[in-house]
């Protein structure tokens, strides 16, 4: 979460070796909670797909579902707090197909409308 003046603004979650959807899913819900309580204004997907099996750098492994479940939740509170303003970064994945397949979770999950 930060230290010192920048305390608080920043939330990161390290996963086990060997993480799993599940393990991932239970992650995201923390990350779910820190941005209903920061009400954002605009939202920032860091979505690599360097954690999915097969990576050949990381030691995850969970799938491009967890891509979309991320996705499909970073949309539906970007339209609750900032208005759908959900900017998606690619970044990591070293393993061209893994990385095609998140990506298009990705950006079908942002073609659906919001879950309420």
């Amino acid at each position: 979460r930060g230290g010192g003046a920048a305390e608080g603004p920043k939330l990161s979650i390290p996963l086990p070796p060997y993480s799993d959807d599940e393990r991932f899913k239970e992650a995201f819900r923390e990350v779910e909670q820190f941005a209903v309580k920061a009400e954002p204004e605009l939202i920032l997907f860091q979505c690599g797909g360097d954690g999915l099996m097969g990576d050949p750098l990381a030691h995850l492994r969970y799938t491009a579902d967890a891509n979309r479940y991320a996705a499909e939740s970073l949309h539906t509170l970007s339209h609750r707090f900032s208005k759908g303003r959900n900017l998606a970064m690619g970044g990591g994945g070293y393993n061209p197909e893994n990385t095609a397949k998140a990506w298009v979770e990705v950006v079908e999950a942002f073609r659906r409308p919001p879950s309420d």
